[in-house]
C-alpha cells in the first residue's frame, strides 16, 4: 500500500521586507497614481504582495514536496505533472500572478515590472521547481522532423498553459 504524502509547508516570508524594499528603497511611490499605474496605489501594492504570499502558503508551498518524490514524467508523448500540479497552474493563471505587469490593454493588470519581480520572488521561494515551468515556453524543443534535428524555439505560452490550447500536460 502507497503511504500518501503529507503536503507540509514550509515556506515563509517577511512581507514588511518585500513593503520596505518596494517603498524605501525602490521608490515604488513615485510610480503609483501616475500614468501608465494609476490604478495602482500603495494599498493595491500591498495587497497584491499579501495575496500573493496566501497563494504561495496554501497552494504552491504544499506542492513542493510532491514535486520532489514524484517529478514529472514523459508518457507516450505527454507530460505528466506531479498530483496537484496541473490544478495549481491554472490557479495561478487565474489570479493573474504571471501577467501581474502586463498592461490592462494586453490582459494583465498594469502592475510596476518591480512589484512583479517580488512577486516572482514569493513565487519562486515557495516552489521553485513549479515556478520553473513558465520557462518552458522558451527553451529549445528538439525537433525529429529531419535527420539533422534543428533547434527551434516554441511560441506557445507554455506547454500547460490555458493560452497553448489543447495542454499537453495531465
Amino acid at each position: 500500500m502507497t503511504k500518501p504524502i503529507q503536503t507540509i509547508n514550509r515556506y515563509k516570508a517577511d512581507l514588511r521586507e518585500f513593503t520596505f524594499l518596494l517603498f524605501e528603497q525602490l521608490g515604488i511611490a513615485e510610480l503609483l497614481g501616475k500614468a501608465p499605474y494609476d490604478a495602482w496605489g500603495e494599498e493595491e501594492v500591498k495587497t497584491s504582495l499579501a495575496e500573493c504570499y496566501r497563494f504561495a502558503r496554501e497552494v504552491l508551498g504544499p506542492l513542493n514536496v510532491v514535486g520532489d518524490i514524484q517529478g514529472c514524467k514523459l508518457v507516450d508523448g505527454r507530460v505528466i505533472t506531479p498530483d496537484g500540479f496541473k490544478d495549481a497552474w491554472t490557479k495561478l493563471y487565474e489570479a493573474g500572478w504571471k501577467s501581474l505587469a502586463v498592461p490592462a490593454e494586453h490582459g494583465g493588470a498594469g502592475a510596476p515590472r518591480m512589484l512583479q519581480v517580488l512577486v516572482e520572488e514569493i513565487l519562486s521561494g515557495s516552489n521553485a521547481a513549479f515556478n520553473m515551468y513558465p520557462a518552458w515556453r522558451t527553451a529549445p524543443a528538439r525537433s525529429s522532423s529531419t535527420s539533422a534535428r534543428r533547434t527551434r524555439r516554441s511560441t506557445t505560452a507554455g506547454p500547460c498553459s490555458p493560452a497553448s490550447g489543447a495542454a499537453p500536460c495531465a
